[in-house]
């Protein structure tokens, strides 16, 4: 293991980076407080209801008891802090609140970077927090989307619940899944230089290079720092391809609107600001994107071959698990796999 100045991820000053994402991190759509406490009630009923949907159809079950909240954006802050800490100190990490200058500077720009991801996030399965994972909905964001693409909120929130509640059960349905995570993590941070992929990665983008496939840290990696994010990029394709096709698979019988959800929503995502372009570039969302299509088909493909349960051979092990190159190529998964 590199010591920790030759890692990704320097020292935090996480009380630092609390401070910066309540500075930054609020705001949301102009609503009466009775609607907004409505919208939270209907929101979480809505993912209880799409839990129990996607394990019935995907048959993942549950370890445990999970906590489901809706939340706005300072506290989907604070549960994403928390949740980061305690993934600092799995992969070796310090995880205090150092005072140094760096743990500082990292504290603000932590703080920042989550404040914006803040406003646009609706939901998201955290699994590194000390309660051992839990599923939270940005109440504000979703009720945004709703208004400004004219969506019926009780199909969209059922909607976007199937997608989040599919990666609560990947994580609690595969008992191996979350330390094979970690140590992918471990694997990349153990081998990053910091100030090189910082410097490297602001060339790029004052450039206008196009993006590497494995984001910005790709374009600056080395041979075997690549082979550990393409595996992280294999794992990531799949997981949200798995829960994109849960959400329309069972969207198809439980949503009416599901294909102009479907339609609008791909548009929306598939056009940001210029602003926000640069933005999701250098934080690499422009290829989570492209994570949701490749990884949606690869599913697709496996399952309308082989069925729900000939796909579900992927979680017996590491081993089972497509690599980058099969995510794009299904039928060669199929034949290393057995099928």
């Amino acid at each position: 293991m590199a010591s920790l100045d030759e890692t990704l991820l320097p020292p935090v000053n996480w009380g630092g980076a609390s401070r910066y994402a309540r500075l930054f991190g609020g705001g949301g759509p102009n609503v009466t407080l009775a609607r907004a406490r409505q919208a939270v009630t209907d929101v979480e009923e809505r993912a209880h209801r799409a839990v129990a949907m996607v394990s019935d159809h995907s048959g993942l079950v549950l370890s445990r008891q999970t906590t489901i909240r809706a939340v706005d954006r300072p506290k989907w802050s604070a549960a994403n802090i928390a949740g980061l800490r305690e993934l600092a100190k799995e992969v070796d990490l310090a995880a205090d609140d150092d005072e140094s200058f760096t743990a500082n500077m990292a504290g603000a720009q932590v703080g920042t970077l989550l404040a914006f991801l803040s406003s646009r996030v609706l939901g998201q399965y955290e699994p590194f927090s000390r309660e051992g994972g839990q599923l939270l909905f940005v109440v504000p964001n979703i009720v945004g989307i709703e208004q400004r693409l004219n969506f019926n909120p009780g199909d969209f929130r059922m909607w976007i619940a199937l997608h989040e509640a599919t990666h609560l059960l990947q994580f609690q349905g595969v008992p191996w899944l979350r330390e094979y995570f970690l140590e992918l993590v471990r694997n990349v941070v153990s081998i990053t230089d910091t100030g090189n992929f910082l410097k490297e990665a602001c060339q790029r983008l004052s450039k206008n290079e196009p993006n590497d496939e494995l984001g910005l840290l790709g374009a600056v990696a080395g041979e075997e720092q690549r082979r550990h994010l393409e595996s992280i990029q294999a794992l990531m394709s799949l997981l949200e391809g798995h829960a994109e096709a849960m959400m329309d698979t069972i969207g198809a019988t439980e949503i009416v609107s599901v294909e102009t959800l479907r339609r609008r929503f791909n548009r929306y995502r598939s056009n940001p600001g210029s602003v926000t372009r640069v933005i999701r570039q250098l934080l690499g969302l422009d290829v989570k994107y492209s994570q949701y299509l490749a990884g949606k088909k690869f599913v697709d493909d496996i399952i309308a071959a082989e069925g729900i349960e000939g796909f579900n051979r992927i979680w017996d092990g590491p081993d089972s698990l497509p690599t980058l190159h099969e995510i794009r190529n299904p039928s060669e998964w199929r034949e290393r796999t057995g099928a």
